[in-house]
């Protein structure tokens, strides 16, 4: 099938039985298709991750019933891969659309926030190499857990920046 033909395919699956969830705290977000084909799902699947969208298809869990289909899931996590959905799927209805672009938006903003607070803590450890990194957690107003963990250790050792 051509590629932007099932592109196409995939923003119907989207718009007549996706769900896109935008959580308030992070601005990773999510697409999540349910269907009772998993063979359909599989090959959404399968052609997302040739095209660099991370992505799984998983058994939905449901009600103890007998007249309840067995059904499944795929998932979409994280606003770059939204990103990739977005730029190459005709999503029709607006709401989405638009969930979809506040997501992406909030996940570039806070993305930007963080690599500014690098070059900051990266600025102030060039020009003062003696101070320590609790010190310049204090100048930049930061927790030193903020630096390591959530702004990321491997981020500031690529830089080649020593942490005393």
């Amino acid at each position: 099938m051509n590629t932007e033909k099932f592109w196409g395919y995939i923003g119907g699956i989207i718009d007549g039985e996706g769900t896109v969830t935008s959580p308030y705290i992070r601005p990773s977000g999510s697409i999540t298709i349910v269907n009772a084909d998993k063979k359909l799902l599989e090959k959404i699947l399968e052609f997302l991750i040739k095209n660099g969208v991370r992505s799984y298809v998983n058994k939905r869990k449901s009600k103890e019933k007998l007249y309840y289909k067995e059904t499944f899931q795929l998932k979409i996590n994280g606003w770059r891969n939204l990103k990739i959905i977005f730029n190459n799927c005709p999503i029709l209805i607006e709401e989405k659309r638009n969930r979809l672009e506040f997501i992406i938006r909030r996940g570039e903003t806070k993305e930007k926030l963080k690599q500014d607070r690098i070059n900051d803590f990266i600025k102030i450890k060039i020009d003062h190499p003696e101070y320590s990194l609790r010190k310049i957690a204090r100048i930049l107003n930061e927790n030193l857990s903020n630096i390591l963990y959530r702004w990321g250790v491997k981020e500031l050792l690529k830089k080649k920046i020593t942490i005393d």
